[in-house]
């Protein structure tokens, strides 16, 4: 299984390298696509402080062949926290990138450039999607069909599950790797404090803190982390955590909308006052970054992880 994902990989890189040079282009020295790679580094650092790597390793370990139905279960919840790590991964660096754009208008010749690099990051998570994801998916779909075709679907206790506990210890240094994947891609952008603006931080603050209050009893949030740490937690338990940590991520993602929003408005209505441009444009995209960081590198990880005990839960 390994091996055919290294090929498929090689494939799929020929494939782009080869288009590109035959249309004239080229892609630059190789150090300088290297801050590139923090896209496929996030994903690791999901898994590290969530889910954990034992489910996959046991899905690619003879396409799936040693696994039981809860852990092909465990494989494909990770497997979908990588695919959403891509995606928000892609979607900072490009918020990242557009935002340092934004800064430095000065040079007209680097927009179009600038602007490349910054829809470069959704480019490398197609291509770890499509040579990684989707045919790991696929090799889980026909173990789990062989399983079932057998007659007498294997389901191992849930001690020896390939699931690793959660710890925070693990889950620090998950979110640790995660932000240091997003700090590496633009250093210069948060060495020179772009992404600390006060009216972002308050409205995202604000406006996650009342969607939270709204819609949480107090104690759900030590509730859900205590069901989460606790290894005989019930599926109930683990349903109500995974969807508490869930409704985390949409209130950033209500408070990103509301922020960029609000800036975008009072864009269009200062347009003609250049002063108010650069704090306007702040609002929309400093906010929206900060509701992606928070959502990528604290909440993903703790409902990915949730969701796949919960799959893994008899009761």
């Amino acid at each position: 299984m390994k091996i055919r994902l290294a090929l498929g990989s090689l494939a799929v890189a020929a494939g782009i390298v080869a288009a590109v040079f035959l249309t004239g282009g080229d892609f630059g020295s190789p150090l300088e696509l290297l801050p590139l790679a923090a896209v496929l580094v996030a994903p690791i650092g999901v898994l590290l402080a969530g889910p954990g790597f034992a489910a996959l390793r046991t899905a690619l370990a003879r396409g799936g062949e040693d696994a039981d139905v809860r852990g092909l279960d465990a494989a494909e919840a990770s497997l979908e926290a990588i695919e959403r790590s891509l995606v928000l991964g892609a979607a900072m660096l490009f918020v990242v990138q557009l935002t340092d754009m934004m800064k430095n208008l000065a040079d007209k010749a680097a927009i179009w450039p600038n602007l490349a690099w910054a829809m470069a990051p959704a480019l490398v998570a197609l291509v770890g999607r499509e040579v990684f994801v989707l045919p790991l998916r696929r090799t889980i779909a026909e173990a789990r069909a062989a399983v079932t075709e057998d007659g007498a679907p294997k389901s191992a206790p849930t001690g020896t599950a390939p699931v690793a506990p959660w710890s925070a210890g693990r889950y620090a240094a998950g979110v640790a790797l995660v932000l240091l994947s997003v700090l590496a891609f633009k250093p210069r952008a948060f060495l020179g404090w772009l992404f600390v603006d006060a009216a972002a931080l308050v409205l995202v603050a604000f406006t996650a803190l009342g969607l939270l209050l709204a819609g949480h009893r107090p104690g759900t949030f030590a509730r859900s982390l205590a069901a989460l740490r606790s290894p005989g937690a019930s599926k109930p338990a683990l349903g109500a955590a995974r969807r508490a940590f869930s409704y985390y991520g949409t209130a950033l993602g209500a408070a990103a909308t509301l922020a960029f929003a609000t800036g975008f408005v009072f864009l269009v209505r200062d347009a003609l006052d250049r002063m108010r441009a650069g704090p306007n444009l702040a609002l929309m995209f400093v906010s929206a970054f900060h509701c992606l960081a928070v959502a990528h590198a604290f909440v993903l990880p703790l409902e990915a992880a949730a969701r796949q005990r919960e799959l893994m839960a008899d009761r």
